[in-house]
Formats: structure tokens, C-alpha cells, sequence
């Protein structure tokens, strides 16, 4: 009887390091056997992926309300006693944050660019959004995964 081969055709391969910022980053190299692939298809693929050394806190059930205010209902601030006796919002000193915004998609929150948060960071780079909305069906990832109802709309392709 021949020996059978249980070997996968496809092999997988990694190569690991880690930088200075505390995360991993891996690369797979998927092999592809000729019997696989198509003829116009590399022999291998490459993906990158990155992971934090550490379990970060939002991943982490521990860590629930970091820097957080304690749960209350929503209120409003007003100029004084007879404008908020009027319940109406449009006196108070309320911030909407309804319109254009800009919009950077990453594959993993540990790729976001360090600085963004800093004064001046320069993000004419990046894309718009209108909020509120769907970044899916504003030309971002795949999606909208978590609607109530379908859309007859189609989820533009990522630009």
C-alpha cells in the first residue's frame, strides 16, 4: 500500500517582529500549489496583520469605565432658569456633531496614525463623511452589516 501524503498543499508561513510601539506584526505567506491557483496567479500571498502585545482595554472585560463620567440622563445647559424652563434645545449651549467630518479607514486600531489627535495634524489626506450616516454606504469597508431593514441602495466600493 502507498504511503498517502496528508500534507496540505497549501503551506503557511509567518514571519513575526515587534516594534517599538508594543505591537506584532504578522506576516502570512499563503504557498499556493499549482493544482490551486489559477495561471495568472501569483504562487503566494501576503497579508499583514497587527496585534497589540498587550490585551488593550477596550478589549479587556476589567477595564470598563476608564476615564468615563458615571451613567445619568441627558440635560442640557442653558444661559439661565427661564430658557430652560422652555425645554428648547435650540437655546441651550448644545454642540451638534451632525455634519461633514473627515474619515481615515484602517484595518486595525493599531494602525492609526499616532499623531492624529495632536493640534494641527494635517488630514486633507483623508476622505469626508456626512454624520450622521453610514460610513458602509459612504464609500468605507464592506457593509452596513447592522441595519434594521435592507437598503435598496448598494454599499459603494471602497475608493
Amino acid at each position: 500500500m502507498e504511503e498517502q501524503d496528508l500534507h496540505n498543499d497549501n503551506e503557511v508561513w509567518s514571519d513575526e517582529s515587534v516594534d517599538t510601539g508594543d505591537f506584532v506584526h504578522i506576516n502570512l505567506r499563503l504557498n499556493q500549489s499549482p493544482n490551486n491557483r489559477r495561471a495568472d496567479e501569483t504562487p503566494h500571498s501576503t497579508e499583514r496583520h497587527t496585534f497589540p502585545v498587550a490585551l488593550p482595554d477596550w478589549s479587556n472585560l476589567d477595564v470598563l469605565h476608564r476615564n468615563t463620567l458615571p451613567p445619568r440622563a441627558s440635560f442640557f445647559i442653558y444661559d439661565n432658569v427661564n430658557d430652560a424652563l422652555t425645554r428648547d434645545i435650540s437655546r441651550s449651549k448644545t454642540l451638534s456633531l451632525s455634519g461633514t467630518w473627515q474619515f481615515h479607514l484602517v484595518k486595525s486600531p493599531f494602525e492609526v496614525p499616532s499623531e492624529f489627535t495632536k493640534p494641527g495634524f494635517d488630514a486633507k489626506e483623508w476622505g469626508k463623511i456626512k454624520v450622521p450616516g453610514i460610513w458602509q454606504m459612504q464609500g468605507y469597508g464592506k457593509g452596513p452589516w447592522y441595519v434594521s431593514r435592507r437598503s435598496q441602495e448598494k454599499p459603494k466600493e471602497q475608493l
